[in-house]
């Protein structure tokens, strides 16, 4: 298999992963709609927390395209820097959240 086809074939896993977070994401954020009390907490911290995973993974996927297109040296320090902050703090933030609430359910 060449660079390419390898290049070619991780950057579509990584789409189908991205939207694949983003379609359960947006199922969960579907059904909360119908569902009350605790299920609808945790229905809510997962989907924030699959909207966290899409975050990370876009980035994840920006950064292996621009490397593979060689054009990541061209991306100054701090627009990488900022891009993993944004990553980092979407999924870190997203599993506090889903964590406190899942925390939240156990003491009641």
């Amino acid at each position: 298999m060449t660079d390419y086809a390898l290049t070619a074939l991780i950057a579509a896993m990584g789409a189908a992963t991205v939207l694949l977070s983003l379609f359960v994401a947006y199922r969960f954020w579907w059904h909360h709609r119908n569902m009350q009390g605790d299920g609808r907490k945790l229905s809510i911290a997962l989907f924030l927390q699959l909207c966290g995973e899409a975050v990370i993974g876009i980035v994840t996927l920006a950064f292996a395209v621009m490397a593979w297109a060689g054009k990541l040296p061209g991306v100054s320090i701090e627009t990488q820097s900022f891009l993993r902050f944004i990553a980092f703090l979407a999924t870190s933030a997203t599993t506090v959240h889903l964590a406190m609430v899942v925390e939240k359910i156990k003491r009641q």
